[in-house]
């Protein structure tokens, strides 16, 4: 598949770089999938460490 160069530089696709195809009902989504360097901190803030350890232990306690 040929995506004309000026989509491929306003969205960061390169040679290698993965796409999610997606049907959307009225045609295909291509969408580059984002490196994990790229989602580092994605969630920063969105929970507070508390919350996260109460998690944590309900999930030490499943595997107990």
């Amino acid at each position: 598949m040929t995506i004309p160069a000026e989509c491929r530089r306003r969205y960061g696709i390169r040679r290698g770089t993965r796409l999610l195809v997606e049907d959307v009902g009225y045609g295909i989504l291509l969408r580059p999938v984002p490196r994990l360097e790229e989602l580092a901190g994605a969630d920063r803030g969105r929970y507070s460490a508390a919350e996260l350890k109460r998690v944590l232990d309900e999930v030490r306690e499943e595997w107990r």
